[in-house]
C-alpha cells in the first residue's frame, strides 16, 4: 500500500496545492507517515470518510483505489496532523479552534478534488460530498463554454446621419 500511497502523494505535490507552503507541508507530513507504514485503508473511528487518531491515517476501505477520494482525504486528515503537532503537549483545542481545522481541511480537500476532476480525471463520477463542498466554498468547476476559443464578434457600427436640409 505504501506505493498506492505514494502515487496519491506524488499526485498532491505536482498539484497547485502541493506548491503552496501549506502544500508543501501537507506532502511532507504524508510522506513521513507513508514511509512508516502509518497510512491504510480500513475502518474509521466513526464510519466516516477517514481519520486520524494521532498515530495513524485511516480511509475507508470504500475508497480502496479510488485516487480521487483517496488523495482528497489524505489531504484532509493531514491538515488535522498538521494542526495537531502545532498544539502545545497536553493542551486541547477550543471548539472554535476545532471548528477552524475543520472548515481548514475542507477547503484544502475540496481544492485538491477540483484540481482532480478538472484536470487530471476530467469526466470522472461526481462525488456528492466534495461537490457539496466546492459550493459551500464558492469553488466552481469551468464550465464547458469557458473552455470554447473566443471568436471576435463583429458588430455592424451603427452611424446615426442628420438628415439634409
Amino acid at each position: 500500500m505504501k506505493a498506492m500511497f505514494g502515487d496519491d502523494i506524488a499526485k498532491i505535490q505536482t498539484s497547485p496545492l502541493g506548491q503552496t507552503p501549506k502544500g508543501k507541508e501537507i506532502v511532507k507530513v504524508l510522506k513521513k507517515l507513508n514511509d512508516t507504514g502509518r497510512i491504510t485503508y480500513g475502518g474509521t473511528l466513526e464510519g466516516g470518510r477517514a481519520d486520524w487518531d494521532g498515530s495513524y491515517i485511516r480511509i475507508n476501505s470504500d475508497f480502496g483505489g479510488k485516487i480521487i477520494q483517496t488523495t482528497g482525504e489524505l489531504v484532509h486528515e493531514a491538515v488535522h496532523v498538521l494542526a495537531r503537532q502545532k498544539l502545545p503537549p497536553h493542551r486541547k483545542q477550543t471548539p472554535a479552534e476545532i471548528r477552524k481545522e475543520e472548515i481548514e481541511a475542507e477547503r484544502a480537500q475540496a481544492e485538491i478534488y477540483l484540481w482532480l476532476i478538472t484536470t487530471q480525471f476530467k469526466g470522472a463520477a461526481e462525488d456528492p460530498e466534495m461537490e457539496r463542498r466546492l459550493r459551500n466554498f464558492g469553488l466552481v468547476k469551468p464550465s464547458p463554454a469557458s473552455h470554447k476559443p473566443r471568436t471576435h464578434n463583429h458588430k455592424p457600427k451603427i452611424i446615426r446621419v442628420q438628415p439634409v436640409r
